[in-house]
């Protein structure tokens, strides 16, 4: 039920289904860990 009220209102299961919608066709993901804002501002770039 949580997932579809988030669904619903736009949250984070719509950026999961996203995910897995690319996944399926290939995509992929990279997690970084940035301690700073100044080291994860320069990593969008």
């Amino acid at each position: 039920m949580m997932a579809s009220i988030s669904r619903f209102i736009g949250t984070e299961e719509v950026f999961a289904d996203k995910d897995l919608a690319e996944a399926r066709i290939g995509a992929g993901f990279l997690a970084v860990y940035c301690p700073r804002q100044e080291e994860a501002d320069h990593l969008r770039h």
